[in-house]
């Protein structure tokens, strides 16, 4: 008598019960990010987007405001080193926010 594909038992090894996967912890940042200036690039970020009539998101990220006001570069190779600021935004934008960093 055989068994129907579906009731026949399973050869080889068993399946091993996976671990649950370990919980993601945020890790501080190296520094903490300056208060002021998260909040002059927050306040540039909101009218940047007001004159150009799209979300502030769109603009910058608030991870990449928050990443800027801890790294505050000082030149254009800086700037792009900051995780959220690329090419296009050291292009565009490049020269206001280095002047924010700078306190200008």
């Amino acid at each position: 008598v055989r068994l129907p594909a579906e009731a026949a038992p399973r050869q080889g090894k068993p399946k091993r019960a996976r671990a649950a996967p370990a919980p993601r912890t945020r890790r501080a940042p190296a520094t903490a990010p300056d208060e002021g200036l998260a909040e002059a690039l927050r306040q540039w970020r909101l009218g940047e987007a007001r004159r150009r009539g799209i979300p502030a998101f769109r603009i910058l990220t608030d991870r990449a405001l928050a990443a800027l006001a801890t790294a505050r570069p000082e030149t254009e190779a800086e700037l792009l080193a900051v995780p959220g600021i690329g090419p296009k935004i050291a292009r565009s934008h490049g020269a206001a926010l280095l002047a924010l960093v700078r306190g200008g």
